[in-house]
Parts: C-alpha cells; sequence; structure tokens
C-alpha cells in the first residue's frame, strides 16, 4: 500500500543508506531504497519500506508550480529550491509491503502498474458498455463487467496485433494495455439514445416527433367525466 507523506516517513527515510539506492525498472532517473517500518499496534515482523525517489530541477519545480507532483518533495527541501538555495531536489514516494520474496526494484515496479486501474475503469467506460450497470441484479452486473472488460482487452489486443502499428513502431509493450477512448462509439444496445446524446452516431435516426398532445376538454365536462 501506499503511505501518505508523513514525519514517521521522513525520519524512516533517513535510514537509507546513499549507496542503498539502486535504478527503478523502467523509469529512467528513478531509484529505489529499502528500510523497514513498523506500524502503530503492529504486532508482527516489521514491514518492507520501499522508497522510490525522482530527481526535480529547480527549473522544473517553476514550471510545474500547483502541481501535486511537488506534493512528493519535503517541503523545506521545496522551499529550498523555490528560494534558489539549492539546484535539485527529490520527489519520494513510500510503499508498505508484506512481500519477502521479491527485490525492491521488483516490487516497486508492481505497486506503480497496479495504479492503472483508474484508466483501465475510465477506458471501459468510455470505449466500451460500462457506463452504467444495467440491471437490480448483482449477478447480472457482474457478467455485464465481464463482458466489458473482455471487450476491453480484446480492443487492445487487436490495436497491438495491427500490421499498421507494427509497421509504424507504435505497437505498445504491454500486451494488456487499455486500448484508447472512442468517445464517439456506437452505444451498447440497451442504452436508449437521444437526438442530443453525446453518443448517438451521426448515422443514427432521428427520434421521430411527437403527436400533439390531445386538448383538454372544458372545466364542466371533466367535472361530469369525473362524476
Amino acid at each position: 500500500m501506499s503511505v501518505p507523506r508523513n514525519q514517521a516517513m521522513w525520519t524512516a527515510l533517513g535510514r537509507i543508506e546513499e549507496t542503498a539506492w539502486t535504478d527503478a525498472l523502467d523509469m529512467p532517473g528513478a531509484q529505489v531504497g529499502e528500510t523497514t517500518y513498523r506500524p502503530g499496534g503492529w504486532k508482527h515482523e516489521p514491514l518492507r519500506l520501499i522508497v522510490r525517489r525522482v530527481p526535480f530541477t529547480a527549473r522544473q519545480i517553476a514550471r510545474l508550480k500547483g502541481s501535486r507532483r511537488l506534493q512528493t518533495i519535503h517541503p523545506e527541501q521545496l522551499q529550498m529550491a523555490l528560494d534558489g538555495q539549492i539546484d535539485s531536489v527529490y520527489g519520494y514516494t513510500f510503499i508498505l509491503t508484506d512481500i519477502y520474496h521479491q527485490h525492491t526494484a521488483w516490487i516497486e515496479h508492481y505497486h506503480r502498474h497496479r495504479a492503472q486501474i483508474e484508466e483501465r475503469i475510465k477506458d471501459t467506460k468510455t470505449g466500451q458498455a460500462l457506463r452504467h450497470l444495467p440491471s437490480g441484479d448483482i449477478n447480472a452486473n457482474r457478467v455485464w463487467l465481464t463482458a466489458s472488460l473482455l471487450a476491453l482487452n480484446l480492443t487492445a489486443w487487436c490495436c497491438d496485433l495491427s500490421p499498421a502499428a507494427a509497421a509504424s513502431g507504435n505497437a505498445p509493450d504491454n500486451r494488456t494495455r487499455a486500448a484508447p477512448s472512442r468517445p464517439n462509439a456506437t452505444p451498447d444496445p440497451v442504452h436508449h439514445s437521444r437526438p442530443d446524446h453525446p453518443h448517438r452516431t451521426t448515422n443514427h435516426p432521428a427520434t421521430p416527433d411527437r403527436p400533439p398532445a390531445r386538448r383538454q376538454p372544458p372545466g364542466d365536462a371533466r367535472r361530469d367525466l369525473r362524476a
């Protein structure tokens, strides 16, 4: 799990020797280090605290003003960089784990890629039929969810295997990578489109005009009908 950057994490960071940092996997410039941490009330052996650090130059910090990435930098170091006292600082990410049989860089890489689930959900909503779950029955919705995710992966694999993508060198390396969002995709069968619906395709037949509303009978006639 990711751990908030609090005083306990900054203190634990100081226990990592400078010579203990190694290069992260598939993230140029980033490094990983490791120490241990025992949360309050934890009665088992100490957990592994994996730390990733990414360098930021003073120029990058100036461009990232207001960005959430600046929250990864220690507040004191961030202020020193903003004041021009230092040229570069590190941004840190803390990961707590009980996986003991894998090396540090592998765990950080694994945890980093797990965070892409939000992108998968977004792609399944905008490119497939997960904009809603159509049934009040949980098992029916499970089938719908499974079919939506299967469609997402099949679309991604078709893009990967496309000769045009392979020839242009744009085929992604990750075979389970989600396909790009398709805002103009044809709506799913149970999604009834309106003429002004954003997901309606250009060749969708317009909704026929409604017949004119019936005229109400005079008040006296309505009273007679009620009677």
